[in-house]
Parts: C-alpha cells; sequence; structure tokens
C-alpha cells in the first residue's frame, strides 16, 4: 500500500514542476525578528512567557465579521492570547471587553470560553462571546471590525444564563399501555424505521433518564450561551409484531446551543453505525453491541408542534415535515420509494447542522445556520492574533501566519479578492448538496442516500489534493464567513466517507483506554488502513460478523437501495467497485488523513466547533490505538505496528531507521491538535504516550537525522532501504507539533533533543548528499537544459536492504563521510514541503545559525526550487504562485511567509 501511494505522490511532485514552473513557488523564510533571541538553546521567546498583562482598558484585538442586520446580535470570534493572560481569563479574575462602533462606544463584557491550551495546560486560545448593538441603517453584510478591551478585573454581566426551551427538554410521561405508551414517548428525539416496520428512538433532551440516553456534557455554560453534547442511541419503542427488533440502530451525538438574545437551539448532529461494547464493560447505559451493517428507512426529528427545524441546506433527502399528534416530525432523512431502505456500513456515520425555532422565526434559525455574528481576529500592530509572533497559536504547531493582502481574483484584491472566491466556492458546494450531483473534479460522487462524500473513492487518491500543513488561513485573514462555510460543508462530505466512528453507549470513544483489558492486553491487531479494524466492524465479506436479522430481511425482500451493491454480506463477497456504490468508499487513509482532519482542526481553531472536536478527538484516538504501548494479541500474518512493537525493533538495532512515513506525521498531528483542544483529564491520559513516542524516535534516528527506513520500488531498488524526501518533512513537523502542544516549558530537555533531531535532518537534506540541481522537465531547448530545480532528490538510499545486518551509509565510521551507494538517489527534487521545516528550524536556531534575515535556513530557502536574488524576489514569487488555483501550495508555505513578512517583507 504504500508503494503505490508513494509512487502516486512522486508522480505527481514529478508532473507539477513543469507546470510550477511559470509561477514560482515558494520558499523562504525566516523568524521573528521582532523577539530578541534568549539563551543558549537558540530559542526564540513564546507568547506570554513573560507574564505581562496589558494596562486596565488596552485594546489588546480586534475582529472582523459582516456586518449583521439591525439589532441585538451575539458576536462570537476565536482569539489567540498570551498564556498569561489565558490563565487570569480561565481564573475569572480578568476579562475581555467587546467594544461597540456606536456613536457611544458601547463596551459589553464577554464570555470566554477555552479552546486550545499550551502544554503548561493554561489558556492560549479563546473564543469570546458578547451582544452587539447594530444600529438601523448599517449595510448589512459589509465588512466591519469591533475592538477587544482588556479589564484588568472580571466585569460583571448583565444576563442570565440561557436555558433550552421547557417544551424541548420536558420528561416524557411515565410508561403505560396503549394510548399511554404514545404518550410516554421523548417528545424531543431522533426516530427511525429499520425494514421490517420497528420504530427506534432516541432523546435529545439533556438530562433525560429515558432508555435510550447515554450522557449529557456541558461543554460552554456562560451568560450569553450555553452548550451540551448529548450522546443518545436510537432503541426500540415500537415494536411491530412478527419479529423481535434489533437491540438499537444508530447512536447519536446531539450538540446543543441555546443563547441569551434569541429563541432559537441550534441543533448539529453525528449519526454513526460505530457502537461496540469494550472488553468487560458490565451493562450500563443504552445497549452498544456492534450489530454489522444496518438498514433504515427513515431517520427523523421529532419535535413539539409550534416549533420549526431549519437545515443548513435542504439535499435531495431533506423531507416534507408533517404533523402527528402533538408532534411535528421533519424528515432528516427521507424514505425512498418503493419501500426501500437505506444501508449505512459499520462505523459509517454522518452529520447534519440544524437550528429549531419557534414557529414564525425562520429568518433567526436561518441566521444562526449562515453564522451570522461570527467574527475573526484580525492583524495589526502589537494585537493579538494569528499574525503576531507573541500570539503565534495557529494549530498543534502553533504557527504563525502570513497576511494575504497580495490576492488577486481578476481585479479584486487582499481580502475582496479571498471573500468573493470563497463565495463563489461555497455556492458551488451547495448546488452540488442540494441537487445531489457531482461537481468539478474534488467532489466525483453525486448523492448516495444520506452521504455526499468529497474527492475519489479510494483511500490513497492520487496526488496531493489536500495535503496541507494549515488550513483556513485564508477566512482568518479574510474574516470570511463565506469561507468558514465551506469548511463547514467540506468536513460534512469528508465525515460522511470517513467510516471510523467507534463509540460506546455512553458516546464516550472506544479507543485504547477502553479496550484495554483486564490482562492489559489489546485484544487484536489494528490499523489505520487496509481495512484492519475492530473484528467487531468487518463486513460479512471480510470474515465478520453475520448479517443481523433485518439486514437478511432487507435482502430478501428486495429493499435494498441503488447505492448498496456488491454481495457484502456473503463470506467471501465484494462490495462493489463503482463509486456509486457506498460501500465501496474507504476512509482517508492513515497516509493521507491530512485530508481529513485538516478541516476539522480550522474548525476547532476558527470557530471553536464542538462537533468538529470530537472528531479530531476521534482521529486522534484511533492513531493512539494503532501506535498503542501494550501487549495485543497479534495477526497470523504480522507482528504488529504498535509502539511496543517498534520500541523493541529499535532495541535491537537502534538508531538504523524504522518504517516512520507520513502516516506518523499526521497521526502526530492529529494526537497533538487533540491534546491541544481537549480536556484536562484526556490530556492527562494520553501525555505518558507522548514521552514513548518522543523516545522511539530518537532512539531510532539514523546518524543523518533522518527516521524512515522502508522499500520502494518505484523509488530505488529494492536492494536498498529508502528515506522519501517529503515524508522526512512531515515527520520534522511532527517534532514541531509535540514540541509546541506537549514539550515546550513542560519538559525542555526533550523539546530540545527533538530540535537538534529535526535540525539534524534538515542539514543532511539541505546541504548533504541530497542536495541537487538537476534540469526541469520541460525545456525552450530540450537539447541544451537552460532550466534547473534545486532541493534534496526524493528518494534517499538509507542503508543497504538486509535487514539491519550492515550499519546505515550514514555511519560515519563505516562508511566515510557523505557516502552514497550508486544509484543511491531516485525522483526529481522536492520543492513542495521543505518550507515549514525551513521555518521551524530558524525558529530554534536565531542566536546560534544567524538573527533574523541573516538565519543559515532561512538562506537555504533563497536556493531552493529556483534560486532568487532576495528576499522580497522570492516572496513576490511566492504571491505569483498563490494566485493561480492550479499551482496554489499557500498551505505548506504559509508560516514561511509570516515569518517573512515579520522581517519587513511585503
Amino acid at each position: 500500500m504504500r508503494d503505490r501511494h508513494a509512487a502516486r505522490d512522486s508522480a505527481r511532485s514529478r508532473g507539477h514542476s513543469a507546470r510550477v514552473l511559470q509561477a514560482l513557488l515558494i520558499t523562504a523564510v525566516l523568524q521573528l525578528a521582532l523577539n530578541q533571541a534568549a539563551g543558549a538553546t537558540g530559542d526564540l521567546p513564546r507568547g506570554g512567557v513573560s507574564g505581562e498583562l496589558p494596562r486596565d482598558g488596552a485594546v489588546v484585538a480586534r475582529i472582523g465579521l459582516d456586518a449583521p442586520p439591525a439589532g441585538r446580535r451575539l458576536v462570537r470570534a476565536t482569539l489567540p492570547v498570551p498564556p498569561a493572560a489565558g490563565e487570569r481569563l480561565l481564573r475569572a479574575t480578568a476579562g475581555l471587553l467587546l467594544r461597540g462602533n456606536d456613536p457611544a462606544r458601547t463596551t459589553q463584557a464577554a464570555q470566554v470560553e477555552v479552546v486550545s491550551r499550551a502544554p503548561d495546560g493554561r489558556p492560549d486560545v479563546v473564543e469570546v462571546c458578547a451582544p452587539l448593538e447594530v444600529p438601523a441603517g448599517l449595510q448589512t453584510g459589509r465588512a466591519m471590525e469591533l475592538e477587544l478591551l482588556w479589564s484588568a478585573a472580571a466585569p460583571a454581566v448583565e444576563a442570565g444564563r440561557p436555558s433550552l426551551p421547557a417544551s424541548l427538554v420536558a420528561p416524557a410521561l411515565a410508561t403505560g399501555g396503549g394510548a399511554e405508551a404514545r404518550a410516554s414517548l421523548p417528545r424531543f428525539a431522533l426516530r427511525a424505521q429499520d425494514g421490517r416496520g420497528h420504530r427506534y428512538w432516541a432523546d435529545l433532551a439533556p438530562e433525560s433518564r429515558d432508555a435510550s440516553h447515554g450522557a449529557t456534557r456541558a461543554l460552554a455554560d456562560g451568560s450569553w450561551r450555553r452548550s451540551w453534547r448529548v450522546a443518545s442511541v436510537l432503541v426500540p419503542r415500537e415494536p411491530v409484531a412478527g419479529s423481535e427488533p434489533l437491540p438499537h440502530l444508530m447512536g447519536v451525538h446531539a450538540y446543543l446551543e441555546a443563547n441569551a438574545l434569541d429563541g432559537v437551539v441550534a441543533l448539529d448532529l453525528r449519526v454513526h453505525n460505530g457502537l461496540v461494547t469494550p472488553p468487560g464493560r458490565t451493562a450500563e447505559g443504552p445497549p452498544d453491541v456492534a450489530l454489522g451493517a444496518l438498514y433504515f428507512r427513515a431517520l427523523e426529528l421529532v419535535v413539539p408542534r409550534g416549533w420549526i427545524v431549519e437545515p443548513e441546506l435542504k439535499d435531495p433527502f431533506w423531507g416534507e415535515p408533517y404533523d402527528e399528534g402533538e408532534l411535528r416530525v421533519f424528515p432528516i432523512v427521507a424514505p425512498l420509494p418503493g419501500g426501500r431502505v437505506h444501508l449505512i456500513g459499520p462505523q459509517g456515520q454522518f452529520e447534519r447542522r440544524l437550528a429549531l425555532a419557534p414557529f414564525g422565526e425562520r429568518s433567526a434559525a436561518r441566521a444562526r445556520l449562515d453564522r451570522v455574528g461570527l467574527a475573526f481576529a484580525q492583524p495589526g500592530q502589537g494585537l493579538w492574533s494569528w499574525w503576531n509572533p507573541a500570539t503565534a497559536h495557529y494549530f498543534a504547531a502553533r504557527d504563525l501566519l502570513a497576511t494575504l493582502g497580495a490576492a488577486r481574483l481578476g481585479e479584486l484584491t487582499g481580502r475582496r479578492a479571498l471573500r468573493a472566491a470563497h463565495a463563489g466556492e461555497v455556492a458551488a458546494l451547495e448546488r452540488g448538496l442540494t441537487s445531489g450531483t457531482a461537481q468539478g473534479w474534488y467532489v466525483t460522487s453525486g448523492v448516495l442516500g444520506w452521504a455526499h462524500p468529497w474527492f475519489v473513492k479510494e483511500a490513497g487518491g492520487v496526488g496531493g489534493e489536500g495535503i496541507a500543513t494549515l488550513e483556513g488561513h485564508e477566512v482568518a485573514y479574510a474574516a470570511s464567513r463565506a469561507g468558514y462555510r465551506q469548511l463547514e460543508l467540506l468536513h460534512r462530505m469528508n465525515v460522511c466517507r470517513q467510516p471510523e466512528a467507534a463509540y460506546d453507549g455512553r458516546g464516550e470513544v472506544v479507543g485504547y483506554h477502553a479496550l484495554l483489558g483486564s490482562e492489559g492486553k489489546i485484544p487484536f491487531d489494528f490499523r489505520t488502513n487496509g481495512g484492519i479494524v475492530f473484528p467487531a466492524f468487518r463486513l460479512p465479506c471480510q470474515w465478520g460478523l453475520p448479517p443481523n436479522a433485518d439486514v437478511l430481511h432487507g435482502i430478501a425482500a428486495g429493499l435494498r437501495p441503488p447505492y448498496d451493491q456488491g454481495n457484502w454480506y456473503e463470506p467471501g463477497g465484494n462490495v462493489g467497485d463503482s463509486p456509486a456504490s457506498l460501500l465501496a468508499w474507504w476512509p482517508h487513509d492513515d497516509q493521507h488523513l491530512i485530508r481529513y482532519t485538516k478541516n476539522t482542526k480550522a474548525l476547532v481553531w476558527l470557530g471553536n466547533d464542538a462537533l468538529a472536536r470530537d472528531d479530531l478527538l476521534l482521529s486522534a484516538e484511533l492513531y493512539r490505538l494503532m501506535r498503542h504501548e501494550s501487549p495485543h494479541v497479534a495477526a497470523d500474518w504480522s507482528i504488529g505496528v504498535t509502539l511496543r512493537v517498534w520500541e523493541e525493533i529499535v532495541k535491537k538495532h537502534p538508531h538504523q531507521g524504522l518504517w516512520f512515513g507520513r502516516e506518523d506525521g499526521w497521526g502526530i498531528d492529529a494526537m497533538c491538535a487533540a491534546y491541544s483542544v481537549a480536556s484536562p483529564e484526556w490530556r492527562a491520559r494520553q501525555r505518558p504516550w507522548f514521552d514513548r513516542m518522543s523516545q522511539l524516535l530518537l532512539d531510532a534516528s539514523l546518524p543523518n537525522g533522518l527516521l524512515q527506513r522502508m522499500v520502494n520500488e518505484r523509488l530505488l531498488d529494492t536492494q536498498l532501504a529508502v528515506a522519501q524526501t517529503f515524508e522526512c518533512f512531515f515527520l520534522m513537523h511532527a517534532l514541531r507539533c509535540m514540541n509546541e502542544s506537549v514539550f515546550r516549558g513542560v519538559d525542555d530537555r526533550r523539546r530540545r533533543e527533538l530540535e537538534q533531531l529535526l535540525l539534524r535532518g534538515l542539514d543532511y537534506l539541505m546541504w548533504g548528499p541530497p542536495w541537487a540541481r538537476i534540469p526541469n522537465d520541460w525545456q525552450p531547448d530540450p537539447a541544451h537544459p537552460t532550466l534547473f530545480l534545486q532541493g534534496p532528490r526524493q528518494g534517499i538510499a538509507i542503508a543497504k536492504n538486509d535487514d539491519y545486518a550492515t550499519p546505515p551509509f550514514s555511519d560515519v565510521a563505516r562508511w566515510g563521510a557523505n557516502y552514497l551507494p550508486p544509484g543511491g538517489l531516485g525522483g526529481g527534487v522536492e520543492f513542495f514541503h521543505p518550507w515549514q521545516a525551513l521555518a521551524y528550524a530558524a525558529d530554534a536556531t536565531q542566536s546560534t545559525h544567524g538573527a533574523g534575515k541573516d538565519n543559515r535556513y532561512l538562506r537555504r530557502a533563497l536556493d531552493c526550487w529556483t534560486p532568487h536574488a532576495d528576499f522580497q524576489a522570492l516572496l513576490n514569487d511566492l504571491w505569483t504562485q498563490r494566485n493561480d488555483p492550479s499551482l496554489d501550495n499557500s498551505a505548506n508555505w504559509i508560516g514561511l511567509a509570516g515569518r517573512l513578512q515579520a522581517l519587513g517583507f511585503e
């Protein structure tokens, strides 16, 4: 699998080189010359380490948004803060005030919620929420900015705590027979019907004692908004004669939010077929035994009459509402004609964003879904923002962003260009989702019942599309509500093709800690690729559970939906190979996981989105389960790829490399991002794993600082073990993520060790034997090349492929300095992904390898790809490249551009 994906991505890089030529790609950087270099380690000080706080009443940030309609509107924004300030805000010994732009410059105390935490646990990104009086006459939708002020004491908030309307949370009546049985059903619930007519209900009211209810968790609890996560399970409540219902259908996570300004209830839903009982768990809460693939006729949201439900958009399976006694029923997934059923495979999941409002308040519900009032921190001299080196806390690497004033779209520039582009892109996604049709290359499928997936059905998908170290940088700079909506829709389309749900009946992830048996062993071999799933989630055609009674009935009765293809329900069967077959859609695998997690991270860091946060936590836990530290029941064909297995290999063969790869780059990235945004309890459980994983990286590292050792016939002869250069850069990104999310200020010895490992590997790639100057694929006169590319070669021989019998080639005592065997380099030169590694190295070496624009690693950026005479020329070419949609690689160099801007280049 690795060879195939590696060859695809390598071929993509080579194929791009000719096209990329006309718009010089990228490069460059350097670090925060605005800061003084600190200490003998060469570190630059991070935001807030001095402990200094703003003076009372100081303007600390500006937030940008689209002007809401006139009236009192709730404004929300995420804001990076110095951890010292974050600590005061967390303890409510200081506060933030939102200042309006009305003539009186009215201020209002903001509610503050934690988004992410620094390694020491202090908040370094928060969400602020406060009401704004929008005067009449202000053009709705016009870009505007507001100020946030520091209050040295906790300001008083003149508002009561919002609550959910009583009619939605009223308890069901006691169970009885006949009419009383109908009255006992929940009044605010999801319900579904299986293929035999049994009906299942899941109560969505917080703190319900209904049998379907798993657990309620408070997410935000302030004066302006409150939110909850309710875990529930669709359990049988209305059986029909002649057959027994299943123990349950799907699991449900409902994210509810109420605010103090209107009667709207935001409702985000995750519906999943990932219920599984952890080993040794005694029965508690609703049933959660895995049942294999499930059929259902429809999925409906039930609310009291007098309420309306507005969806984010009406896809082809959004049904017409109808009344049923005192209830109003809204089909979220309407039934298929002819009595056919819908299919959801094991671990399948989908998400919907809805707004509930009293009858007649549709505009208020629509405003909530359209994110009216959503704001974004904006750059400014000395202001807290993603563009300030002192508060550069974006994503797990805590990266610095660049302003995008040079962005162009036709005659538009800067924010106007970005906002116009986002409006067009989100409109295209909305057209595809509402019509159920494919929209362009990146949406190749039409609607498949409840699913409308993004990209292609293969797990690895050819090429570099979506491989992005950062995401959301354009949305943040442009304060683009349309751009944020685009991120939400892309996330929706990715979730439905990411069957990885694994939850118990209480709604908690079933990961490493839940699966660890009483004897301290994981009961199976697990991977995040190749369809190697929990045994309980295997299809019958994969030697898994036999079909349940309802599936057998649906097959026998001819009720299968058009997107249910193949004969997966038979041993030795298949799921079909057509994109029109839902089960043929593989999840983004571990080597390309970033295509999925980049959007979850952007929604969390820019919108404090609770649903996306839980999706990120699940992805992290699954990588953690693959690379766990305990014994496990090994498969008969492999000893496994766990952390424990690898530790034993490295103990026998230290500093000779291991088959680390991009899957570890993206998996560690996800773990670090989750560690940043998770609860203190989750962080405490996972903290020891980072110590062991980082130690494994150090112990496995080659003398040249690289980590990867694999065999790839597409790169080099199989007699050689090799490293693929862009994967090496992704692993360097993982080192940075661990340092900035876990170790900085907590274990600085480990942080310095990882920094030195990054520097050693980068020195080898950028100055050692892999560095090359080769002719470009395209030449004006092929017989006389005049165009050349520079960078490390894409494939590098690491050692003989002899099972560690001889030392690696970078062992100077055995091979001498700079040794590589004949044929030890392959492919072209890698110039898509070195930029962030150069930036990280520059950050860490300001006092040892030159400060500011004289830094050694920054200056090497001038030589990479095509040489540039100076940093301004390089930055100019970077913008040229970004403004060509076919070449844009800004998500992988925006941090470098930010550092150049910090040095005064534009």
